[in-house]
């Protein structure tokens, strides 16, 4: 089987397939067999419409957004060395709790406050590490390890 995944603004909801997807933002990788099965599974006991074909996933997401605005404006958050306005301190923790701003730049590179600049730059914006010379790496300073919708 030749699955690959990808990462993109929004996760895995972009898979590139391998031989057709061009775009550097889409690099696909390799699946392990047990991203499928088990391991030890026999790759001869799959079904003839498994080998060689591609899998359809759907995915349904209940999201209540109003309600998820109310909770980031009840709870505010401060920032330690800054003054922010309470809406600011929402809008942080709303970038924090998902990984990016809600322009779609990464909390990663952008900790404190959103960048429409860096956004919009689709290579900055995906091909980036979280490692940051001179800090720690077990460090959530930047960006929580709980957080993502994506990155």
């Amino acid at each position: 089987m030749n699955i690959s995944v990808t990462d993109g603004l929004s996760g895995l909801s972009r898979p590139a397939v391998k031989g057709f997807t061009k775009s550097p933002l889409l690099a696909s990788r390799r699946c392990p067999r047990n991203f499928l099965g088990e391991n030890g599974d026999a790759t001869t006991t799959c079904p003839p419409w498994a080998k060689d074909g591609s899998f359809l996933v759907f995915r349904q997401l209940e999201q209540r957004v109003p309600e998820f605005n109310k909770f980031l404006l009840d709870n505010p958050i401060s920032e330690p060395g800054t003054k922010l306005a309470p809406e600011a301190g929402s809008t942080l923790l709303g970038a924090r709790m998902i990984g990016r701003w809600k322009s779609g730049a990464p909390v990663d590179l952008a900790p404190l406050f959103d960048d429409p600049t860096l956004a919009s730059d689709r290579m900055r914006n995906n091909n980036f590490t979280s490692h940051h010379d001179g800090e720690d790496s077990n460090s959530q300073i930047r960006c929580p390890f709980a957080a993502h919708a994506a990155h």
